[in-house]
């Protein structure tokens, strides 16, 4: 496992290996969960803002 999070830090990447990750710091409550940006989260999204919903 060491060998790959030495690559990781050869190439410069950010992403956290298996053992490197952290459990979230905070909780954010939301009105709505859009998963998926294709169009039709994308459009979703728009309108959800408009409206001044939280997602």
């Amino acid at each position: 496992m060491h060998l790959e999070a030495d690559a990781l830090r050869a190439t410069g990447s950010d992403m956290p290996s298996g053992d490197e990750t952290r459990p979230a710091l905070r909780e954010e409550h939301v009105d709505v969960v859009v998963i998926g940006a294709g169009q039709n989260g994308l459009s979703v999204g728009y309108h959800l803002a408009r409206k001044g919903v939280k997602f």
